[in-house]
């Protein structure tokens, strides 16, 4: 958000855990990044390298590119992708009802004062929860990728790969809970009808059915995941103008704070990173093939494509139509696209990207 700037693509495959830095002694951490999570759990951490780095930075946009007016084409990872952003359309209805900002533990609160200051902890609490909580809008707010969006990726990120975590080398049994998120996350084929399958996991969101969907040793997380859930379920872009651009984003940095404070004093859980968890097995089921799917790709110019079908595979974790483009580069140049177009794109090299402006027709 410092650089105003939206990446509009958070996928599994669009974030690096651990990269390698150069050992270079006087090589400093980037001052421009912030505070990472290390420095507020521990302030006497100075020097800090990236764990975690989000690159393919090749379908971003520009907030403050004022001549070019709203996002509102459509891009991103299916299974990641936002509500809004997947159908194309914020949800309407009589009345609409934000959420409270949430409040963190007293540790954490201290952590996060002593971090930044007491000024900014009480901005975004202040600026939130003196909204009404009920608005009643006289019609549908117009599409267009505002930064919560991204924020509710990031969310869809988390839940996945926390739900499909494995912990230790031993088997857990699966349940039902967690077989249909994983079936309704990765069957996930944005802009096929007017309603997102994985709405439910956000409008209904409920703790015991985060727990059960995690993994027994990972339950701890649960609260976290519910309580995102709860604020992004809200339609925030009523609210536009009213509050700040980044509230998403700073209520995930404080819930993540909040449990990783939690964490700590429960101990470390470690994660098998080799395997994941696995569905029940139902020989019954029909997984569909990516081969029977399309995918739509921007490709950067103001031409479409020829339609032909995609040729997406499924990795061991069943993850389709994801985008693997390393080296991109962070500042280079952005570009949308107004047209629908099918492109051949093997392996999983694939992207959701629509304009609103022409379709072209498989």
């Amino acid at each position: 958000m410092k650089r105003k700037s939206l990446h509009r693509d958070i996928s599994k495959s669009n974030v690096i855990i651990n990269p390698k830095h150069n050992k270079h002694p006087e090589e400093k951490q980037n001052s421009d990044v912030g505070k990472y999570i290390e420095q507020v759990l521990d302030p006497t951490l100075e020097d800090v390298k990236e764990i975690v780095m989000l690159i393919d930075w090749d379908n971003a946009a520009l907030l403050d590119d004022k001549s070019k007016g709203p996002v509102t084409d459509r891009a991103g990872t299916p299974m990641y992708i936002a509500r809004a952003v997947s159908v194309g359309a914020l949800k309407f209805s009589t009345f609409q009802t934000r959420a409270i900002f949430p409040e963190i533990s007293e540790e954490a609160k201290a952590l996060y004062i002593g971090a930044y200051d007491q000024e900014k902890y009480d901005y975004y609490i202040r600026e939130i929860n003196k909204l009404p909580l009920c608005i009643k809008p006289k019609e549908r707010a117009p599409f267009e990728h505002l930064p919560y969006l991204d924020m509710e990726s990031v969310f869809w990120l988390f839940a996945y790969l926390l739900c499909r975590a494995r912990v230790g080398k031993e088997d857990d049994e699966s349940n039902e809970d967690y077989d249909d998120f994983l079936r309704i996350m990765e069957q996930h084929d944005p802009g096929r009808a007017k309603d997102d399958s994985r709405d439910i996991f956000l409008a209904a969101t409920e703790l015991v059915k985060w727990k059960d969907r995690l993994h027994p040793k990972l339950q701890l997380v649960a609260e976290m995941l519910h309580e995102m859930a709860e604020y992004l379920n809200v339609q925030w872009a009523y609210w536009k103008g009213l509050i700040p651009e980044d509230h998403a984003h700073e209520m995930m940095k404080r819930l993540f704070l909040n449990t990783a404070v939690h964490v700590r004093k429960q101990g470390d859980v470690r994660i098998d990173l080799k395997r994941a968890r696995q569905p029940l097995p139902n020989p019954g089921s029909v997984i569909p093939s990516p081969t029977s799917k399309k995918s739509r790709l921007n490709d950067g110019t103001a031409q479409g494509k020829a339609s032909v079908r995609s040729k997406a595979s499924i990795h061991n974790s069943r993850e389709a139509f994801t985008v693997i483009q390393s080296g991109a580069d962070v500042f280079g140049p952005i570009q949308s696209n107004d047209n629908v177009g099918f492109v051949d794109v093997p392996q999983a090299q694939s992207r959701f990207s629509v304009g609103e402006k022409r379709r072209r027709e498989e």
